[in-house]
């Protein structure tokens, strides 16, 4: 059982960090190079993390709190370096972009985390409502990302351009969802 917690820890530091930026920037504004810095670490205690997790043996969870929901092998674990890696560039690309907005609440860090954590679970899911919840989470940090320049009226348009097709492609989602859990009768991966 603590080896399932030991195996999604990339994936849980990455949201719990999402959490101390977005509390650290709301506490003191106006400290963005240091949330920058603080959120790039995050992304790199995680990479750390996935590289400690490179050799393990199973590549499933096997007791019932992440079992059939959750696959955590050496792709997954490849794919979570990589989107840390990519996270931690990012989020030291940001202290350029965060002159330029009004916004000095160091928010953009706090999304990136959120939307890495929802591409992570898409990346280690093995069913289909982990699949949702990850797309899900990933849809709703990218659509507050693309509204952060709110003095745009070109990022307004294309958040509510991106969150209208966005909200139509996950209800088509889940209604193409139901119909296959009516076929199958599962949900998993395996079963389909």
């Amino acid at each position: 059982m603590l080896g399932d917690y030991v195996a999604t820890l990339p994936i849980s530091l990455t949201a719990f960090m999402g959490l101390v930026v977005f509390f650290v920037g709301a506490c003191s504004p106006g400290s963005s190079q240091f949330l920058g810095r603080l959120s790039a670490a995050g992304f790199a205690a995680s990479l750390f993390l996935s590289y400690l997790l490179w050799g393990r043996d199973t590549s499933t969870f096997a007791t019932g709190e992440f079992g059939l929901m959750m696959a955590m092998g050496r792709y997954e674990v490849l794919a979570c370096a990589l989107l840390a890696t990519i996270g931690c560039v990012v989020s030291l690309l940001f202290d350029d972009f965060e002159a330029g907005t009004r916004s000095n609440y160091g928010v953009h860090y706090a999304l990136l985390h959120f939307a890495v954590f929802g591409m992570m679970m898409l990346c280690t899911a093995i069913n289909l409502v982990t699949l949702f919840i990850g797309l899900e989470f990933m849809s709703v940090a990218v659509y507050l990302l693309a509204v952060i320049n709110r003095g745009s009226p070109l990022s307004t348009e294309a958040a509510f351009k991106y969150f209208a097709l966005g909200a139509f492609a996950s209800a088509l989602m889940a209604y193409g969802m139901s119909f296959v859990y009516g076929a199958t009768g599962t949900l998993d991966y395996v079963g389909i």
